[in-house]
């Protein structure tokens, strides 16, 4: 009669690996989109689980057996996937940034409604420059990318082995800090346009005082905006694709410095 089952240790060890790459599911973009609800992202979780668990150099690792020091170990596989999922998401931080400050300048701050994704408010412009990057990075294989970049850090972070790092912590705020060096990279042609359009206004109603410029430039502002939106989509694709190339070679120096 065949004996089905397994140790302790084996579970522990196959626990620690779902929770790792559980929290990518969780924190990482695309795979964080309400679109995936809780259920679906624990299924992926542990078909994925697995399916690799069998290959991954994980069987000498030692469990815990103490309960606080299985729940630290959980708390430290967690932690893998939210500093992955961190750092991809402040791009999308930065592209979404972008977008609310078009809005800003196009006069639709105003014209806010409810993101699902993240529960708050943002514009309509900022959800399309958002949704617009997340389609980029889908069609480029980035879903794929995380998944592979997830089971890579067993190579180099062993379980239960994740340490934070002044290094890690230092690269982490430069990623932080570059949300808006994105946003601008995204944004600059229409922002430049709408600027140089009040600017042009503002002289038209110095040279003609009695056209009344607040009634024609929210109109012309939102006309613009929207042309130059259109404009700019193809050079977003070459600054997009430049970015997430940037991104993966910065998450595989984030892998390769977890574990201290």
């Amino acid at each position: 009669m065949p004996n089905f089952l397994i140790s302790v240790d084996y579970f522990v060890r196959f626990v620690l690996v779902f929770f790792r790459l559980g929290g990518l599911f969780v924190f990482v973009p695309f795979f964080n989109h309400r679109v995936f609800s809780p259920p679906l992202k624990v299924v992926f979780a542990l078909t994925i689980s697995f399916i690799t668990f069998p290959v991954l150099t994980v069987q000498n690792f030692a469990p815990p057996r103490e309960t606080v020091a299985i729940i630290l170990a959980v708390i430290r596989e967690l932690m893998v996937g939210l500093v992955i999922g961190y750092a991809a998401q402040l791009l999308f931080t930065g592209v979404q940034f972008a977008g609310e400050m078009i809005s800003f300048q196009m006069g639709l701050s105003l014209a806010a409604v409810i993101d699902p994704n993240i529960n708050e408010r943002s514009t309509l412009v900022s959800q399309l420059y958002n949704l617009f990057a997340l389609l980029i990075f889908v069609s480029l294989g980035g879903h794929h990318f995380f998944i592979r970049a997830a089971i890579q850090t067993f190579d180099f972070v062993p379980l239960a082995g994740f340490h934070y790092s002044m290094n890690l912590g230092s690269r982490l705020l430069n990623l932080f800090g570059n949300i808006f060096i994105v946003a601008f990279r995204i944004g600059a042609p229409v922002l430049v346009t709408l600027f140089l359009t009040s600017a042009a206004m503002g002289l038209v109603s110095r040279a003609i005082p009695q056209m009344n410029v607040f009634m024609i430039s929210p109109p012309l502002q939102i006309i613009v905006g929207l042309f130059m939106i259109i404009i700019s989509l193809r050079p977003a694709v070459m600054v997009l694709k430049l970015l997430f190339s940037q991104l993966e070679r910065d998450l595989q120096w984030l892998i390769a410095n977890m574990a201290g």
